[in-house]
C-alpha cells in the first residue's frame, strides 16, 4: 500500500499510455484522478452506488467526489478498506431524478466509457514475498577469513593504495576498505583512492580478494577488501540487511511448461501484455513504468524464480534490464527473513 497511482481521467481513462477500465490496488493506496489530456472537454468524478448504477450510468444515490476544477488539478481518492469501488464522470449525463431509460445520454461521458472499477485488496492478498540477499554477504560467523596482519606486499615501482566506502573498488560501505598496489601516478587518476594501507586505518577483519575494473580503467585490478567490524557485528548486519531486502510482488500462479495444457494460457497472456505495454520503457518515451507493464513483469519475475524449466522471454530481459519495472512492495509487518 501507500502508492499513489496517477490516472488520466478522460473519456478513455489511462495509466500512462495504457487504457484501463478495471484495476487492482492494495489497501493504503491512492488514485489521483486528474484531467491532464488536452481534449477540450470537462470532467467530474462520482463514486457510484453499485455495479448496476455504473452499468446504467444511473447517478441516483451516488456521491459526487470532485467537480471539474478539482479534477483539472488532480483529486486524490484514498482506499483504506478492501472491496470494490466504482467511479464515473457525469458530464453530459442526466443526473436528475429521471429513470435511466428516460434520460438522454447521447453524450454521457459515463456511457461513452469514462468509468473505472477499482478492486482493493488487503496488502497480503495476491502477494508473494522473497528477497535478493547478495551472495557475497551470505555467510556464517565461522566462515570469516583470519584478520589481515600486514599491508599487501607490492611489486617494485608500486605502492599500497586504499579506498574506503568506494563501490567501484568493492568497498561497499563505510565499514569496508579496498587495498591495491599501484604507482603513485596511477593513484592520482583514481577517484576516491589515496596512498596508504587499509591496515593503518584499522580495517583488518575478513580479508577478501576481488577483481574489479572501474569505469575508465584500462584493465582489471586485483584488490583486497577488509572491514573495520568484528565477525559478530558483520553477521548481525548481514541478518538485518537480509531482512531489509525482503519485498513482495503481485502473484498469480502460472503452470510450468512441463505441466501445461491447452487451457493454461496465463503465461502467454502476460508475455503479450509486456510486449504491448512495455515498449515505451524501451524506446524512452516513458520514464515511469506503466501499471499494465509492471504488473505482468511482477508476476513473470516470480514465475521465473519458481520455474527454472521456463526459458526467460527476451522482452522480459530487455525490460528488466532498464531497472524501471521491478516495482515491489515492502514486506508486510511481521514477515521475518526466514519467511520471506
Amino acid at each position: 500500500g501507500e502508492c499513489t497511482h496517477v490516472l488520466d481521467w478522460t473519456l478513455s481513462p489511462k495509466f500512462g499510455e495504457a487504457e484501463v477500465g478495471e484495476v487492482i490496488i492494495f489497501k493504503g493506496d491512492k488514485i489521483r484522478f486528474v484531467h491532464s489530456s488536452d481534449d477540450g472537454l470537462a470532467h467530474d468524478l462520482y463514486k457510484m452506488a453499485g455495479e448496476n448504477s455504473l452499468e446504467t450510468c444511473d447517478f441516483g444515490g451516488s456521491d459526487r467526489l470532485a467537480g471539474v476544477g478539482e479534477v483539472s488539478i488532480g483529486h486524490d481518492v484514498s482506499f483504506d478498506e478492501a472491496g470494490v469501488y466504482r467511479f464515473a464522470c457525469s458530464i453530459g449525463c442526466n443526473v436528475a431524478a429521471l429513470a435511466p431509460e428516460q434520460q438522454d445520454n447521447s453524450f454521457c461521458h459515463c456511457a461513452i466509457g469514462q468509468t473505472l472499477t477499482v478492486q482493493v485488496k488487503d496488502s497480503t492478498d495476491g502477494l508473494r514475498c522473497h528477497d535478493h540477499a547478495q551472495e557475497r554477504h551470505d555467510h556464517a560467523a565461522d566462515s570469516f577469513a583470519p584478520p589481515a596482519s600486514s599491508p599487501l606486499v607490492c611489486p617494485e615501482g608500486t605502492e599500497n593504495a586504499r579506498a574506503t566506502n568506494n563501490p567501484a573498488y568493492q568497498a561497499m560501505n563505510e565499514n569496508e576498505c579496498s587495498e591495491q598496489c599501484a604507482s603513485a601516478i596511477a593513484v592520482s587518476f583514481m577517484p576516491g583512492v589515496e596512498l596508504g594501507s587499509c591496515i593503518d586505518l584499522g580495517f583488518v577483519s575478513n580479508p577478501q580478494t576481488y577483481t574489479v575494473r572501474p569505469d575508465g580503467s584500462p584493465g582489471d585490478i586485483e584488490v583486497r577488501v577488509t572491514s573495520n567490524a568484528d565477525a559478530e557485528t558483520m553477521v548481525a548486519d548481514d541478518e538485518e540487511e537480509r531482512e531489509s531486502t525482503c519485498h513482495c510482488h503481485s502473484y498469480e500462479e502460472i503452470v510450468c511448461p512441463e505441466y501445461e495444457t491447452e487451457a493454461d494460457t496465463l503465461y502467454e497472456e502476460h508475455i503479450e501484455e509486456i510486449n504491448e505495454f512495455c515498449q515505451g520503457i524501451l524506446d524512452g518515451t516513458e520514464q515511469d513504468c506503466p501499471y499494465k507493464c509492471f504488473q505482468p513483469m511482477e508476476v513473470l519475475h516470480l514465475h521465473y524464480l519458481e520455474c527454472s524449466s521456463r526459458p526467460i522471454d527476451p522482452m522480459y530481459v530487455s525490460v528488466n534490464d532498464t531497472n524501471k519495472c521491478h516495482i515491489a512492495a515492502a514486506a508486510p509487518e511481521g514477515v521475518s527473513a526466514d519467511e520471506c
